[in-house]
């Protein structure tokens, strides 16, 4: 019977901290977009662009321990202080595709908090 308890009593737990909503925004450069999330949503942001580099200059930020871009650090710093509750909790993940056709670089920045 415990056993039993203990279950469901940890699968509430786990529904609970895995049933946050999520608000996503498709281009994080359009102001427009800031703070239509909701409180306590998870926010991610992308970042779309193409560069016919792959090695690009990054800055870090120890403030917010993150490091981005630099092109694109007021943007990227912008997006999260609008639209960020918990800060500490911002993360950056970054997907480079080469296109071997036109030789360029597709970069995909998404910021999530």
């Amino acid at each position: 019977m415990n056993r039993y308890f203990y279950l469901i009593f940890f699968s509430l737990i786990v529904v609970d901290v895995l049933s946050k909503e999520n608000c996503s925004m498709n281009k994080i450069l359009i102001n427009d977009q800031f703070s239509i999330c909701k409180s306590k949503e998870i926010t991610t942001g992308y970042l779309k662009f193409k560069s016919n580099e792959s090695n690009l200059e990054y800055k870090t930020n120890s403030k917010y321990n993150l490091k981005y871009l630099r092109a694109y650090e007021n943007q990227i710093l912008e997006f999260i202080e609008i639209n960020c509750q918990n800060i500490s909790n911002s993360k950056i993940k970054e997907i480079i595709n080469h296109d071997s056709l036109t030789s360029s670089y597709n970069f995909i920045i998404i910021v999530s908090c």
